[in-house]
């Protein structure tokens, strides 16, 4: 049985399977909808405060993280070692041009996940908004993300 206020994924609200069942694309709906809502302003420094603030923490240390592991072994098989610090240039410029791409993809999955994709989509944005020029940048905000950055 399951708990009050859990529903199974492809189910109404009074427990019966959607279109399609659990294959359907009602979870999915949902998902984007709860991922993509507009986030509570919580009062600063309360414990929802806190809360909201360590998981945005969170999915920033493991996204930098998860992107390093990735590549930089891809970089030693390759051929290609060494430093940030030390060099040589070829290290420090294969670095920023893989572990960028990496990043903004690793930073956007678990912010969706995590419930924040607007948030971390805007992030995404401004990050690839420097290394862009405007033509390009225009095209790659999300309707969640645009709708954020309009409100402020």
């Amino acid at each position: 049985r399951l708990a009050v206020g859990v529903r199974r994924v492809g189910t109404s609200a009074g427990g019966k399977e959607g279109k399609g069942g659990a294959s359907g694309d009602s979870g999915w709906k949902r998902f984007w909808e709860w991922t993509t809502r507009k986030q509570p302003e919580y009062e600063r420094y309360s414990p929802k405060w806190w809360g909201d603030k360590l998981l945005i923490c969170t999915v920033f240390a493991v996204t930098g993280s998860s992107s390093l592991l990735l590549v930089r072994p891809a970089l030693g098989k390759v051929g290609i070692q060494g430093s940030m610090a030390e060099g040589p240039w070829s290290y420090r410029l294969a670095s920023i041009f893989l572990v960028t791409p990496f990043y903004t993809l690793i930073l956007l999955t678990l912010g969706t996940l995590a419930g924040r994709h607007a948030t971390f989509a805007k992030v995404a944005y401004r990050m690839w908004g420097r290394l862009l020029p405007t033509s390009v940048r225009s095209k790659l905000l999300c309707k969640p993300a645009r709708a954020i950055q309009e409100r402020k």
